[in-house]
């Protein structure tokens, strides 16, 4: 398992910061803004606060700040070149990701966001610029809008605290839905965290220990 850390962009911090995960788009976005540190050689800083642990499984981090914390799965195969960074690849099962399909799905989020329509042929003129088609870039769209993303949010909200939302505490996917809430004796550490969620660490277990209501 290999450990890559970046500070967030400018441009992450314009898009992402202050702004959480609420559907499938706000995901998708991060996936690419990763995918774009990833191949273009973004400089890896050990105390950044965006964190992709590389392994069969391999899961985004990204840590704003002590109370705060997400993660998601990372859809795409990556292959790292010690030597060459510039050699870095990803993959899904559709072939090579490239800087130039990531400019073109962030194409696609850019001018779908003002009104939430995500049609890929609405930006076909300014994907054909790239010398791509819809159809070219139509596969991996469908791909990002299916897979899995595993999301997982911690929290110390002493705002909101209450029996049914502790100050501490884990909620499970990011559609409102679909939230699943788990209470946390103690607060967690960017370290607890990881061992939390990867498989390649030494699994945590939940202790039945629930507090009184008032």
């Amino acid at each position: 398992m290999k450990e890559l850390y970046y500070s967030a962009s400018k441009e992450w911090e314009r898009k992402f910061a202050s702004n959480p995960v609420r559907n499938k788009y706000d995901l998708i976005g991060r996936v690419l803004e990763v995918s774009k540190y990833i191949i273009s050689r973004k400089e890896i800083d050990k105390n950044g606060n965006v964190g992709i642990l590389v392994s069969k499984n391999s899961r985004v981090y990204v840590f704003e700040s002590c109370a705060y914390f997400y993660s998601f799965c990372f859809p795409f195969a990556i292959r790292l070149e010690e030597k060459d960074q510039s050699a870095n690849k990803l993959s899904y099962p559709g072939g090579e990701v490239t800087s130039t399909l990531i400019h073109a799905l962030s194409i696609v989020l850019n001018s779908g966001a003002s009104n939430n329509s995500f049609v890929l042929t609405d930006s076909a003129e300014e994907i054909s610029a790239l010398g791509l088609t819809v159809k070219e870039i139509e596969p991996l769209w469908l791909f990002l809008l299916t897979f899995d993303p595993g999301y997982v949010r911690y929290e110390r909200d002493p705002e909101h605290e209450a029996s049914n939302h502790p100050l501490y505490h884990l909620d499970w996917n990011y559609d409102n839905r679909c939230e699943v809430k788990t209470g946390l004796n103690v607060a967690l550490t960017q370290k607890d965290f990881i061992e939390i969620l990867s498989i390649d660490l030494p699994c945590w277990f939940l202790s039945k220990i629930k507090k009184k209501s008032h």
